[in-house]
């Protein structure tokens, strides 16, 4: 299954994030099977502060895409406020495309 997870991140954890960036992305490239996309949303343009993240997950369970989000270093850290997850069908002719 394929799912869609909008990560939103607690206020004013900026240096936080920055901090643990190299981590994360670790962890994103050691899970990116998974983690087919990947990055960091924003108000305004992408040159504003990081509001969260916003993941594509390859699982065979919602069970197990929630295991992904949780295992990141941000969310472990206290950085992520929550998230939300939905399962996404994708149009037929763009289900090759994750």
């Amino acid at each position: 299954m394929i799912f869609i997870a909008r990560i939103s991140d607690n206020d004013g954890v900026a240096e936080q994030r920055a901090a643990l960036r190299d981590e994360h992305l670790a962890f994103l490239r050691a899970n990116e099977e998974a983690i087919r996309l990947a990055g960091s949303v924003h108000d305004g343009t992408t040159e504003d502060p990081a509001l969260g993240g916003m993941w594509i997950i390859a699982a065979d369970s919602r069970d197990a895409a929630i295991a992904v989000i949780e295992s990141d270093p941000f969310f472990k850290a206290g950085i992520r406020s929550g998230y939300t997850l939905q399962a996404w069908k994708l149009a037929p002719h763009l289900a090759d495309r994750v």
